[in-house]
């Protein structure tokens, strides 16, 4: 007793195909920067959690800086206050 498959088939409508435009290269980003820091290289600087340091690289917002011989960190601008002479 043979039961013929009673679900119908179902095919799926192709979509035709619209021509694309070709995807523009992307530029390369500027490396002007909008943001200066208001630090400089040498400024003595302290951080809650790591001292004293000072300031050994800037890269927009985020200050290189070496707190001891072997502790380098890069540390967000806003995170440290500048230490007056």
């Amino acid at each position: 007793m043979g039961m013929a498959n009673t679900k119908k088939s179902t095919s799926r409508t192709l979509r035709t195909s619209v021509p694309r435009k070709p995807a523009k290269p992307k530029a390369p980003a500027a490396s002007v920067s909008a943001y200066v820091s208001d630090y400089k290289i040498g400024d003595h600087v302290s951080h809650p959690m790591f001292g004293n340091g000072t300031v050994t690289g800037i890269d927009d917002n985020k200050l290189t800086i070496e707190f001891s011989e072997s502790l380098t960190k890069q540390i967000i601008d806003g995170y440290v206050t500048q230490q007056r002479a």
